[in-house]
C-alpha cells in the first residue's frame, strides 16, 4: 500500500511539473523580412503581435498574409514545445509504472 501511495505522489508531482511547463510555453516567430513578429501561447493562441512601421508600404492583403503566416509559425513552434512536455510526462509516468511492477 505504501508503494502505491508513493507512486501516486510521484505521478502527481510529474503532472504538476508538466502543468507548470505548459503554462510557461510561449513561442515567438519573426517573419523572414522582419516586418511581423508574433507570439503564441501553449494552446497556439496569438498573444502578441508587433509590426514594423514599414508595413504601411504594403497592401492590406500583404500585411494580412504576413500576419497569418507568422501566427501559424508561432503556433506550430508552441505546439512542438507542448508536444515535448506531454511526451516527457508520458515517458516519466511509463517509467514510474514499470518500476512499480517490479
Amino acid at each position: 500500500m505504501e508503494q502505491i501511495l508513493t507512486n501516486a505522489e510521484k505521478q502527481l508531482e510529474l503532472i504538476e511539473e508538466a502543468l507548470a511547463g505548459l503554462s510557461a510555453i510561449t513561442a515567438v516567430y519573426t517573419s523572414p523580412d522582419g516586418l511581423v513578429v508574433t507570439e503564441a501561447d501553449a494552446s497556439g493562441a496569438l498573444v502578441g503581435l508587433w509590426l514594423d512601421e514599414t508595413v504601411c508600404r504594403l497592401t492590406g492583403d500583404e500585411v494580412g498574409q504576413l500576419i497569418v503566416r507568422a501566427a501559424a509559425e508561432a503556433s506550430a513552434i508552441a505546439a512542438a514545445r507542448r508536444d515535448h512536455v506531454f511526451s516527457a510526462l508520458t515517458s516519466a509516468v511509463a517509467t514510474l509504472a514499470s518500476r512499480s511492477l517490479r
